[in-house]
């Protein structure tokens, strides 16, 4: 593994050290609402096993984990009216990675003079809103 940093904020997160706003969880990831978001509804999926990025994941784990940001793409845009979806993943600091544990952002777009409905103003209903349609 390449310089995994075990004190990095996504494992104190998955450890339950820092609160984060959890939108999904099971065995293998977690995905929480993002606490600096580009766009209203900016979640990030995260895998539980330790790596840095996509260079040393475990092939297994960046399959379940691309499954999952799939899912959770397809409900933001059923749960938000969203358009689309932008997925990030920055691999290295010069790639702009600066949480060095294996995350995809999942960022909705919507419609040319479309928003996030009034009724989702708040993290914690985007993250209801998604929860609900994951079961």
């Amino acid at each position: 593994m390449i310089n995994y940093d075990k004190d990095n904020i996504f494992s104190k997160i998955l450890a339950s050290e820092i609160p984060a706003i959890r939108v999904f969880e099971d065995s293998n990831n977690l995905v929480i609402m993002d606490a600096y978001p580009e766009k209203p509804g900016h979640m990030l999926a995260i895998p539980k096993a330790k790596s840095r990025n996509i260079y040393d994941i475990n092939e297994e784990d960046l399959e379940r984990l691309c499954i999952l940001v799939k899912k959770i793409a397809a409900m933001q845009k059923i749960a938000f009216g969203a358009a689309g979806a932008k997925i990030i993943h920055n691999c290295e600091s010069e790639a702009g990675q600066v949480v060095f544990h294996t995350h995809f952002h999942i960022i909705p777009y919507f419609a040319e003079n479309k928003t996030m409905p009034d009724s989702l103003n708040s993290k914690e209903k985007q993250a209801e809103a998604v929860r609900k349609l994951l079961v």
